[in-house]
């Protein structure tokens, strides 16, 4: 019997021991300076809207890393908050390391097309619909889109979601579904050159081959529409028959109409 009370006492002062010793080890990991920022950006392959120096010195100050703060003065929700008010920040991941470094990994936005409105305000639109401002040193190679379209408000943290619902009348919401639909397939993203919204609700594409101008009407049966262009192109891109065309309409069904250039 006092031998399973020995036994039992051993495991309580083991377990207790363990229980000071993880406290201890927590307090002294938090109470630890902070070592350095371990700071990397997923960015596009040419560059990107994020300066990696700039952002470095902008979460070192943030922090207080450069006062030697300790660990327990991070507060990692704070910092994604703060980072996430970029707006080419799309989503931020942070947390501190048992060696006591802090560790940030941001991904940018994937713009997918930049808009020109009638009043030629720019911005780009990525790949979920956010709406955000162009950069004074970066200008990302995506498919562009301009006509009839009106400048709209990009609010205090300067993006907006194109599926809000003061968007619900807005273009912008079919022009948005339309380079979608361009930039999932593969030989149409980089066939096609711009989106042109005309004043008959319509859309006009220009590709990077031939001088035609393809009409395609409006965003109804539009999988069908492209795809119709896609073989069409396809089936003539080692020919010179497409430097014959000033129009290629393919907004009637499962056909392509083409209006041969004036040679006069």
């Amino acid at each position: 019997m006092l031998k399973r009370i020995l036994s039992i006492s051993t495991w309580i002062l083991s377990a207790a021991a363990l229980v000071a010793l993880l406290g201890f080890a927590r307090y002294t990991h938090f109470n630890t300076p902070i070592q350095g920022l371990e700071l990397i950006i997923q960015a596009q392959a040419d560059g990107g809207f994020i300066d990696h120096a700039e952002m470095n010195q902008n979460i070192r100050t943030l922090t207080g890393i450069e006062e030697a703060k300790p660990l327990k003065s991070i507060h990692i929700k704070t910092i994604r908050s703060k980072l996430q008010d970029n707006p080419y920040i799309e989503k931020t991941e942070a947390f501190t390391t048992i060696e006591g470094h802090l560790k940030v990994k941001l991904f940018e936005r994937k713009p997918i097309l930049r808009i020109y409105t009638q009043s030629n305000q720019s911005f780009y639109i990525d790949h979920e619909g956010i709406i955000f401002p162009t950069h004074p040193y970066y200008i990302a190679h995506v498919l562009v889109a301009n006509g009839h379209v009106e400048p709209i408000t990009l609010g205090i943290k300067h993006t907006v979601n194109i599926h809000g619902k003061e968007f619900l009348q807005s273009p912008l919401k079919d022009i948005d579904v339309l380079a979608n639909a361009i930039y999932q397939d593969e030989f149409l993203k980089v066939l096609i050159d711009q989106i042109y919204f005309n004043s008959l609700g319509q859309f006009e594409l220009t590709p990077k081959i031939g001088m035609a101008t393809i009409l395609i009407g409006d965003s109804q049966n539009l999988d069908q529409k492209l795809e119709n262009i896609s073989i069409f192109f396809k089936s003539k891109a080692t020919s010179q028959e497409l430097l014959n065309y000033s129009i290629i309409n393919a907004m009637y069904t499962n056909q392509i109409v083409c209006t041969k250039r004036d040679t006069l």
